[in-house]
């Protein structure tokens, strides 16, 4: 008999409160591991390999949201897991945010962006939105090309501090 395997789903957020909403809502449904940091994130979505990636921007740290998006852009072990980023950057700095804006600042755009605070409800439709698509997208491409989707690579982050500039925020790490 041919099971299906249940998608996994990694939760990215350094606000413990956060990590815990997310987790209980998501898990409900599906299995669910966490990190809490950039780093962790990595180690964690390539020996998981999970079927969707929630990340939050703003983590203090070596390695924002944003630096993590594009780590896991351009390993080809994790280019092709879906991201949905979770963040309260446009309620903070009152900046529009959107996939355009990554794809001119990062090269690359995330499969969903969500504003905090975000309900669990929102959260776990957004999940299951994603997986449907992801689901319908590589089942009509499984024969042409092994379900593997292109992906632009994420351009070199050229100094630190970059995020800090483009949304206005000082000091705050």
């Amino acid at each position: 008999m041919d099971r299906q395997k249940i998608p996994t789903v990694l939760v990215v957020d350094d606000d413990a409160d956060c990590v815990r909403m997310m987790c209980r809502a998501i898990g409900t449904i599906y299995p669910v591991t966490f990190a809490v940091d950039g780093e962790e994130a990595l180690r964690k979505a390539r020996v998981v390999m999970p079927d969707v990636i929630i990340l939050d921007i703003m983590m203090p740290g070596g390695m924002d949201g944003f630096a993590t998006f594009c780590n896991l852009r351009r390993d080809p072990r994790t280019c092709n897991i879906p991201v949905i980023m979770v963040s309260e950057v446009c309620r903070k700095t009152g900046l529009p945010f959107s996939g355009e804006s990554m794809k001119q600042y990062l090269g690359a755009v995330p499969t969903a962006f969500i504003e905090k605070p975000v309900a669990s409800e929102q959260l776990l439709r957004e999940v299951e939105n994603v997986l449907a698509y992801e689901h319908g997208v590589r089942d009509r491409n499984a024969e042409t090309d092994n379900g593997n989707r292109p992906y632009e690579q994420c351009r070199t982050l050229k100094n630190a501090g970059w995020f800090d500039r483009f949304v206005g925020i000082s000091g705050r790490r």
